[in-house]
């Protein structure tokens, strides 16, 4: 049951790469920032930022959860 956050984690971060690939490249201000100099850091900080926020958030509620478990072996 521990990886259930993270398949959930990891369907989050496949639907977010899908909508950015098919909507930034026809989007006017993807268009406007491709014209910027440092683009591709905007680019990469917009398309990665909540996948590893999600599975930032995956992790901690895994940890949590184990530490939960532990805690109940340990108190029967």
């Amino acid at each position: 049951m521990k990886s259930k956050a993270y398949v959930w984690a990891y369907i989050f971060s496949a639907f977010w790469l899908l909508a950015i690939l098919l909507y930034a490249p026809h989007g006017a201000l993807y268009l406007n920032i491709a014209k910027l100099p440092w683009a591709f850091l905007i680019v990469n900080i917009v398309t990665h930022t909540p996948i590893l926020l999600i599975l930032l958030l995956a992790d901690w509620r895994t940890k949590k959860q184990e530490k939960q478990s532990k805690k109940a072996e340990t108190s029967e």
